[in-house]
C-alpha cells in the first residue's frame, strides 16, 4: 500500500479516483470499488483505476479478482511506465501466489529478476520456493538478495521467512550473520535491536534500543515497549507507550500497546478505552491487532455471546488471521 500513490501514473487525479485511495486507506474496500470503476468509466482512468481495484481485491481476499484487474491494467497500458508496469507486476505475482497459481507467481517473479536482477523480487521468489519445499532454490534465492541488499531489513525479513514455518532456528543464522555488523547511524542501530528482539536476547536489544532511542528514534521505544510487554514488565512498557504518544497523539500501535498492558494488568475498561482510542486513529496500522484484541477483552470478561459476534465479523474481514481461527475454535464450545 505504502507504493500506491507512486504507481498511479502523473496525471492529475480524479474526483472518483481520489476518493477510492481515501477508502482503500481506511480499508474501506467496497467504497474504494466503486469509485475506482466510476474513475474508470467517467473519468478516463482506466489504467490506474484497473490496477487499484486489484489491490482492493487483493486485501479482500478475492485473488481471482485481483489477478482479472491487474492483468487489466496491464492490457490497457498504453504508453511507456517501467515504473508503473513493475509494481503492478508485483501486485499480480501476489495474486497468484493467493489464488494458487504458484508457477505464475513464479514466472512473474523470473520475468522481474530476469529484467530489474531485484532483491525483492529474488526474496519473493525464494519465500514460494520455501513454501514449495524446495529448499535449495529457496536458499539460493535468499542469498542472491542478501548480496543484492545488505540492509538489516532483508537479514530480518529471510528470518521471518523461515520463521513464518516454524523454522525460526534456520532463519536466525542469517541474523547471526547480520548482528555483528557495525550500525552506522541510529536507524542501523534500531534494525540490529530488533535483530536481538528476533534472537531473544532481550538484554542486550534493551541496550541497542535505548541508545537509539535516546537519540531520537521512536520506532525504537515502541519495540522496547514490545520487549517489557513480552517479559512481563507491563509498569515499563505502559511508560514506554504513553511517552511515545505524547509526540505521536495519532499512534494506533501504541494504543494496542497500552490495551495490551491494560489486559495483562486485567484492567478491562481501561482496555476498551485504549482499543477504541486506537480505532480512531487516523493511523490504521494496527486496526487487525486492536479488532482482534477487543475480543479477547469480552472474552477475559467471560461475555462469550459478544465475544462471539465480534468474532464472526472479524473473520468476515480477516479470514486468514490465524490466531482469531484458533480462538474461535475455543469460543464456539463456550
Amino acid at each position: 500500500m505504502l507504493g500506491l500513490i507512486a504507481g498511479c501514473g502523473a496525471r492529475e487525479h480524479s474526483g472518483a479516483y481520489d476518493a477510492g485511495l481515501e477508502a482503500l486507506r481506511k480499508e474501506d474496500y467496497i467504497t474504494a470499488l466503486s469509485q475506482f470503476q466510476i474513475a474508470a468509466k467517467e473519468d478516463g482512468r482506466e489504467v490506474e483505476a484497473y490496477r487499484c481495484e486489484g489491490i482492493a481485491y487483493l486485501e479482500m481476499g478475492e485473488y481471482e479478482h485481483a489477478v482479472t484487474l491487474l492483468n487489466k491494467s496491464l492490457e490497457e497500458l498504453d504508453y511507456k511506465d517501467e515504473s508503473f508496469e513493475k509494481d503492478v507486476n508485483y501486485y499480480l505475482a501476489e495474486a497468484y501466489r493467493g489464488n494458487g497459481e504458484v508457477d505464475k507467481a513464479i514466472e512473474i517473479y523470473a520475468g522481474l529478476i530476469d529484467k530489474y536482477k531485484d532483491a525483492e523480487a529474488y526474496f519473493l521468489r525464494g519465500q514460494m520456493y520455501l513454501d514449495q519445499q524446495e529448499e535449495q532454490k529457496a536458499a539460493s534465492d535468499f542469498k542472491k538478495s542478501l548480496e543484492k541488499d545488505t540492509g538489516y531489513d532483508n537479514y530480518i525479513n529471510v528470518y521471518l521467512a523461515y520463521a513464518g514455518k516454524n523454522r525460526g532456528a534456520d532463519g536466525a543464522s542469517y541474523l547471526e550473520k547480520a548482528v555483528d555488523k557495525n550500525p552506522e547511524n541510529v536507524e542501523e542501530q534500531y534494525q540490529q535491536g530488533r535483530i536481538y528482539y528476533y534472537l531473544e536476547e532481550y538484554n542486550r536489544a534493551k541496550d541497542v534500543l535505548n541508545e537509539a532511542a535516546d537519540s531520537g528514534n521512536q520506532d525504537a521505544v515502541l519495540l522496547l515497549g514490545k520487549i517489557y510487554l513480552e517479559t512481563e514488565d507491563t509498569a515499563n512498557a505502559r511508560a514506554l507507550y504513553q511517552n511515545y504518544l505524547q509526540s505521536n497523539e495519532e499512534s494506533s500501535t501504541a494504543y494496542n500497546g497500552l490495551a495490551l498492558c491494560d489486559i495483562a494488568d486485567e484492567e478491562y475498561g481501561s482496555a476498551t478505552v485504549n482499543i477504541q482510542k486506537g480505532l480512531d486513529c487516523k493511523d490504521q496500522e494496527e486496526r487487525e491487532n486492536l479488532l482482534f484484541n477487543e475480543i479477547v477483552v469480552y472474552e477475559k470478561q467471560l461475555d462469550f455471546d459478544t465475544a462471539k459476534v465480534k468474532m464472526a465479523e472479524f473473520l468476515e474481514k480477516y479470514p486468514d488471521n490465524e490466531a482469531a481461527i484458533h480462538e474461535n475454535t475455543f469460543l464456539q464450545k463456550r
